[in-house]
């Protein structure tokens, strides 16, 4: 409620009406909306080691250029890769 009050940032409330206007925020309300239909992520630094293996893999997948099981496979030897170059 406070990041919304604030500088009208969306908030991850199945409730929102708490939260003053926030019920007539067309973009927040497309946000809940959609938010029925997905899984939320953590907003960490750690999650862009997540991303820079999976966003080609979740690309390459929706483009239709590997299957999900390729795409997983190599989503997993480029993390695996970058694992072994962080110990060094």
């Amino acid at each position: 409620m406070k990041a919304y009050k604030s500088c009208t940032k969306f908030v991850a409330l199945k409730d929102v009406s708490a939260i003053a206007k926030l019920a007539d925020d067309p973009h927040q309300l497309g946000i809940l909306a959609q938010a029925e239909h997905s899984f939320p992520n953590p907003t960490i630094p750690e999650m862009s080691a997540f991303w820079s293996a999976a966003g080609p893999m979740h690309e390459a997948v929706w483009e239709g250029l590997m299957t999900s099981e390729e795409a997983s496979v190599k989503a997993l030897k480029d993390f695996e890769s970058a694992l072994m170059m962080s110990d060094q």
